[in-house]
Parts: structure tokens; sequence; C-alpha cells
């Protein structure tokens, strides 16, 4: 009975460290698992800050750039001769006034605004006139200069006139009769400065131009 009584002992205390043992080793497995995912998510967030930039990040940031250059770029002005007149001095024959009118598109949805006009006038590839309206001087920041608004898809009407003296050479004869009596094929080309409005911002810019009459 004695030798029974120990060995029943013997077997409870093995079996009680067996569970001992046992329990310490899932209890230490199931404790160092977080640990591991830690570790593994610390390497990914560093891993993240070393990788250029995310799918995501580049398709918005390409995204935002585009919208802001489909903003700001415009649909060139349409810039046509309506007319070309020529008016003899009453007290000076060999002087006269051209009047020119310039017809100008926008074809943008946002308003441009006009800040001057360069021109030259040719006849048979010789230069008649040279002209402006308005003024893209730098000096003139700090003047009182007009701007001429032109609102989206709608035209505006400028006109300017210049004094044109008949000259000594052939050609100088030749235009001068011929523009009096609206005989000339005429050529203007030049160049547009303006800013066009979007969002409450504006966006200089210039435009180089070639026009005939008639």
């Amino acid at each position: 009975m004695k030798y029974f009584n120990n060995v029943l002992i013997i077997s409870i205390t093995i079996i009680a460290i067996s569970l001992v043992v046992m329990f310490g080793f899932f209890f230490a497995a199931y404790n160092t698992q977080p640990i591991i995912m830690d570790k593994d998510f610390k390497k990914q967030i560093e891993n993240s800050q070393n990788e250029p930039e995310s799918q995501l990040r580049k398709f918005s940031k390409s995204s935002l750039i585009q919208t802001a250059l489909a903003e700001h770029s415009s649909e060139p002005l349409s810039i046509k001769i309506q007319n070309i007149t020529a008016v003899s001095n009453p007290t000076n024959n060999n002087t006269s006034t051209i009047f020119i009118a310039f017809d100008i598109r926008n074809h943008n949805q946002n308003t441009i605004l006009l800040e001057g006009l360069n021109y030259n006038l040719y006849y048979n590839n010789h230069r008649i006139v040279a002209g402006s309206i308005g003024s893209q001087l730098v000096s003139d920041i700090f003047q009182s200069k007009s701007e001429f608004p032109i609102v989206g898809n709608s035209s505006l009407v400028l006109k300017d006139k210049q004094k044109f003296e008949k000259g000594s050479s052939e050609i100088d004869n030749e235009a001068f009769i011929n523009i009096l009596s609206g005989n000339a094929h005429q050529l203007i080309n030049g160049t547009v400065f303006y800013k066009q409005i979007s969002n409450i911002q504006s966006y200089g810019g210039t435009q180089q131009f070639e026009a005939t009459f008639p």
C-alpha cells in the first residue's frame, strides 16, 4: 500500500510539472507574438518612409497639377481687322489719317483683361505706320492705365488712328494713293498683352498675331 501511494505521488508530481512546463511554454509563445507583430509593423512604417511616394499620393498630386494647368490654360484670342479706312487732310494733300478697327474675340469662359496692343501696318511688305492701344511698359505699373475687359465667349472692338504722310519713294506714293482709294491689300502684325482672371487670380500672357485686310 505504501508503495502504491509513493507511485501515485510521483505520478501526480510528474503530471503537475508537465502542466507547469506546458503552461509556461504556451504563455511565453502567446506573449511573444505581439512583440513580433510590433516589430513587423515598425519595419513597415520605416520602409514606407524610405520608399518613394505611394501610388495614391502620386495620383492625387498629378490630379492637382493637371487641374491647375487646366484652369490656367486658355484658348488664344482671335484677332481680326474689322476695317481700315483713310481720310485725306483737307488742308494738306500730302497727309492723311488712317483709321483701324480690331475685332478681338475671347473664346474662353473666363474674362480676359486686354492691357495693350502693338501693331504694324504693311503695304507690299513696306511698313506704313506703327501704333499701339493701351500699354505694357514697366513704368505704367505705377500709372492709371485703362484695361479692356473681354467677357467670356464675347468680342471687343478696339479702334486707333495714325497719321500717314506721303513719302518720297515710289512705294510710299503708291501706298498713299491706294490706301486712300480703298484698293490696297494690307497686312497687320503685332502683339497683344492680356491678363486672364481665374478663381480671383490673374495670369498674364502675350500673344503674337497677324491679319490681312480686306
